[in-house]
């Protein structure tokens, strides 16, 4: 009797243990839908299910919807692991040992500041949140002006791994709405309407403290007939295919409502760059800033201890006459070091100087170096700018010299040496040049055959006595169009060297 007492009171306790748990599983979850009411009150949340299961400490919200103002996520599931009841019931804190969300689509619509500054709505988060381990597994993202328009970003996301995650109100309000320490993604494909010219491609992104990129491209949306149609003023063309970008030692985050960027070494390889300009359209007479300018006034904060670009190529077109191919320059093997991208502790009495060095072939046989420096502080933006071009026939430059200035030159310079320093107004220096048996054909208007009148006078000015004497013009001075790039501004400085030392 006393046996048959003891397993009753042993099936009554078991009963009432499983009974407990069935209720506090219906109470807990009874409280996540009331929290879900209660924190997203200005939002839309739909969901199918919860699921709570005390026993094995994990919760589950299935095919969740939310939206927002300019944020919406539907998932297939969103599922919570260790769940700290006690510093909930008892500290009013949400403590989580894992959330993972599962097949999620996200959905960022662009903001209206107007709207938003005249409202002056604050997100506001009742408990704070601390996350060990989040989660996102086979995601999509996207960013659209609105609701109807194509995606301007589109990233497919192959998994996102966030360690020590902190929400809570303050975070909500800030550019990125949550802290966490570290973080591990991969990225399988990503898309990018640059501008409306241009869309910008990347097959695969892994980040966690090294950012790798594999086969970045930037193409345009248009033939060059078709892009020349779209455009108003002269713009840029660009084609550029960048096989491996590595960004080591990298950190993304925000300051004082800014974009913060670090990295210790940037690595370019194998980069294949190719321009192309229509020198047909009107000028864009918007004042071009100088690279330091750029920098110092940029809204992103900078730190890139080093850029390195290895084994790339430029390839620059220039439709200058419509009856005529575009002139053309390449730069070949080329080779660059950029020391200190750097815009923030601007204050500092030791704060760096930018330093680039390249070494390239010009034309594919002339051996180029450049040295460049300047200080991003200096209002003035002044700059040195210094290097080499080694033995270059004329006959390499016709590519240029034919269509752009209905010009065929023979001949050799042999070497040609500058160095240069202004500011953003203007600059001066000096250049040596070492040329021999120059000489030009000047053609007639149709290109079809030369003009035997102006050969005869261009090749009487040149000074061919000169030749094997390095000559020094230290008198070299240029006013800057400040509506031209600082690559029109270097130009200036080398025209005007050549035309010194060859009349």
């Amino acid at each position: 009797m006393k046996k048959n007492y003891k397993l009753v009171i042993a099936i009554a306790a078991i009963v009432g243990v499983v009974f407990g748990i069935y209720l506090l599983n219906i109470y807990l979850k009874q409280k996540i839908q009331i929290a879900i009411k209660e924190e997203f009150t200005n939002s839309d949340v739909e969901y199918q299910d919860i699921t709570v299961s005390v026993f094995k400490n994990k919760s589950e919200i299935k095919n969740i919807f939310y939206s927002g103002d300019n944020i919406s996520v539907k998932a297939a599931a969103l599922k919570v692991e260790g769940f700290n009841f006690y510093q909930y019931v008892f500290h009013d804190k949400i403590e989580i040992s894992e959330i993972s969300l599962q097949r999620p689509e996200f959905v960022f619509l662009k903001k209206d500041s107007l709207t938003n500054a005249a409202t002056g709505k604050k997100w506001h988060l009742k408990k704070g949140v601390f996350v060990n381990s989040f989660h996102i597994n086979n995601g999509q993202l996207e960013f659209k002006d609105n609701k109807l328009s194509p995606a301007t970003l589109l990233a497919v996301l192959k998994k996102i791994e966030l360690t020590g995650v902190r929400l809570n109100s303050e975070t909500l309000n800030n550019d990125l709405p949550i802290v966490y320490e570290n973080i591990n993604l991969e990225i399988d494909s990503l898309f990018y309407a640059l501008n409306a010219e241009h869309n910008l491609t990347v097959d695969k992104i892994s980040m966690n403290d090294h950012l790798e990129l594999q086969n970045l491209r930037i193409k345009s949306k248009y033939d060059k007939a078709e892009f020349s149609k779209k455009i108003t003023i002269e713009k840029d063309r660009f084609d550029l295919e960048i096989p491996r970008l590595d960004v080591k030692d990298f950190s993304i985050g925000f300051e004082d409502d800014s974009l913060r960027l670090n990295s210790s070494l940037t690595q370019i390889n194998k980069a294949d760059f190719k321009i192309y300009r229509n020198k047909l359209l009107p000028d864009d007479l918007r004042i071009k800033p100088l690279y330091s300018e750029m920098l110092r006034t940029v809204r992103a904060k900078l730190k890139f201890d080093t850029l390195k670009i290895i084994s790339s190529k430029i390839i620059y077109e220039e439709k200058i006459h419509e009856s005529r191919p575009p002139g053309v320059v390449s730069f070949s093997d080329l080779n660059v070091k950029i020391s200190n991208i750097a815009n923030v502790d601007m204050r500092k009495s030791n704060f760096p100087i930018t330093k680039i060095h390249a070494e390239a072939y010009f034309m594919k046989t002339s051996r180029l170096t450049l040295d460049w420096q300047f200080d991003i502080r200096n209002l003035e933006d002044d700059f040195k700018v210094s290097g080499s071009l080694a033995g270059i026939s004329a006959k390499s430059m016709n590519s240029f010299l034919t269509p752009g200035m209905n010009v065929k030159a023979s001949g050799e310079i042999e070497s040609l040496f500058y160095n240069f320093y202004g500011n953003k107004y203007s600059g001066k220096g000096d250049m040596k040049l070492q040329y021999k048996d120059f000489k030009v054909e000047v053609l007639k208007k149709d290109g079809t055959g030369k003009n035997k009148l102006l050969t005869g006078l261009a090749n009487l000015i040149i000074k061919n006595d000169a030749n094997n004497k390095k000559l020094t013009h230290e008198d070299i001075g240029v006013q800057r169009d400040r509506t031209k790039s600082f690559w029109n501004y270097l130009w200036s400085f080398v025209k005007n060297g050549a035309l010194k030392t060859f009349l």
